[in-house]
């Protein structure tokens, strides 16, 4: 297998034309709506296909369904009883991880040379620095390339489910989506607490070293007021890759979304996500801007009351729910 691999040559020019991006929904449709329309505009020179995967799809209008080029129910995969039980711990992360595998499946069954993964709030906001990353896995023939959110210095760590990028090409010489349902991929330790995060952990894991690499850690990510060390909810933004996580269960933070959609490098003209976004112009005097490494950043702005009142909250949630700040760690020692 290991000598496959090193023989494994590719043409970068010829493996990167055609990308499945997959977006997994549960009710936030028109976010998804919003995502696939992002990867439809940045990504221009390459043939690309999007897949969405949703909870019901009776929650897709006719309007929004020709945003995507399919549509699918989210399953859970059949198994005996008693992993099915085991499965209940965490239904909505089984469902996930099996969206992953089995669009990984169609994307390799339609040829394609790379799979995208995102989720309805996963925006690319620009796709010069995804590109690039794809480029260097292929140079460096690895197969998974993903972010992480760590805690504790390291020794809590979440692979992250957003942007998760698959070469598929590579792929083909481990067969990585042949994995059964009874696997640890599909049942890890952890998974009542870890969830889809423990899913990949251990899928990762099943496949030989530097077959996996880490482009981004969120302790480099800010949050929506304007902090280093964001978390995955409700807004992180990967300043470096132009990469918004968000979720709009969140009120306060659909102004924020205005000021990073207004960054793209295309007009929004498309009638459907005008009429979407169009609401959350609201209390854009509050949001305030700085610029890093020549990198927008928008953040809110927070009166010093407003301050004192979240300070008290990161208290109260540190104390009875153990929190722990997102720790900084060298990517070059998680392979």
């Amino acid at each position: 297998m290991d000598d496959q691999r090193l023989s494994f040559q590719m043409d970068q020019k010829k493996h990167l034309k055609k990308i499945l991006f997959s977006i997994s929904c549960h009710e936030a449709i028109e976010d998804a709506v919003i995502s696939a329309f992002l990867v439809r505009k940045n990504f221009i020179n390459q043939k690309i296909y999007i897949r969405l995967t949703i909870t019901d799809k009776k929650n897709v209008l006719k309007e929004y369904k020709d945003f995507f080029d399919e549509i699918i129910e989210a399953s859970v995969p059949k198994v005996n009883k008693k992993n099915k039980n085991y499965f209940n711990q965490n239904i909505g992360s089984i469902r996930l991880f099996n969206s992953i595998i089995n669009s990984g499946r169609r994307a390799k069954s339609l040829d394609y040379d790379f799979i995208v993964y995102l989720n309805s709030g996963s925006w690319i906001i620009n796709s010069k620095s995804l590109i690039k990353i794809m480029n260097k896995i292929l140079k460096n023939k690895i197969i998974f390339a993903t972010r992480i959110q760590s805690f504790l210095r390291g020794k809590a760590m979440y692979f992250d489910d957003h942007f998760l990028i698959i070469n598929l090409a590579l792929s083909n010489h481990y067969d990585v989506f042949s994995i059964s349902n009874d696997s640890r991929a599909f049942m890890p330790i952890d998974f009542y607490y870890g969830g889809i995060h423990k899913n990949l952990f251990t899928w990762f894991s099943m496949f030989p070293k530097d077959t996996m690499c880490v482009y981004s850690d969120l302790s480099n990510s800010f949050d929506e007021y304007g902090r280093l060390g964001a978390r995955f909810i409700p807004l992180s933004w990967d300043h470096r890759n132009q990469l918004l996580h968000s979720n709009s269960r969140y009120k306060d933070i659909l102004k924020l979304r205005v000021k990073y959609l207004d960054i793209t490098s295309f007009k929004i003209e498309d009638p459907i996500v005008y009429k979407i976004i169009k609401n959350w112009h609201t209390d854009k005097d509050k949001i305030m801007s700085k610029k890093i490494n020549n990198k927008q950043v928008f953040y809110i702005k927070c009166s010093i009351i407003s301050k004192i009142k979240i300070y008290v909250k990161n208290i109260i949630i540190k104390v009875i729910k153990e929190y722990y700040p997102v720790s900084k760690i060298d990517c070059k020692h998680i392979s």
